[in-house]
């Protein structure tokens, strides 16, 4: 599993990565990876106690294979926050995690730019997992990371 320390910026966009490498060097942000990445066949085996992500739920034909990730890389207990526009089709597809057992907790943050207004939604979700103790729930779990 990796160290709670460790931040792993990934996007699809080689520039992208190469201007979040220069911020994080800019900011004196360390240990930072840096992963140029497909969610489509994914390079990253490890798992992790949180995950965030920002507008990246915008293409439905990825969500196969971002809902594997989501699988594979989020350790037990561990949370998942997603930063989203508010996408008609990221909204589907969480919908539709939560039919298969993931708990969702949204709070929406109005962004005033000038004269133009919109919400960023902020999902935070978690999904109980076949390892964890009995009688706790997935929200119980994942308050455990708040706190250690």
């Amino acid at each position: 599993m990796a160290d709670a320390r460790e931040v792993v910026q990934i996007d699809y966009v080689e520039e992208a990565v190469r201007l979040a490498r220069q911020s994080a060097h800019f900011n004196n942000l360390s240990p930072v990876r840096h992963v140029v990445a497909d969610w489509r066949n994914f390079p990253i085996h490890e798992q992790f106690y949180l995950l965030i992500g920002s507008d990246f739920l915008y293409l439905p034909a990825t969500f196969p294979y971002l809902k594997k990730i989501f699988a594979s890389s989020l350790a037990p207990g561990s949370k998942l926050v997603i930063a989203d526009p508010g996408h008609f089709d990221s909204l589907r597809l969480l919908q539709e995690m939560k039919e298969e057992g993931w708990h969702w907790e949204e709070n929406i943050i109005p962004v005033r730019q000038g004269n133009y207004s919109y919400d960023i939604h902020i999902f935070q979700g978690s999904k109980a997992c076949a390892n964890s103790a009995p009688g706790i729930s997935a929200d119980q779990q994942a308050s455990r990371w708040d706190t250690e």
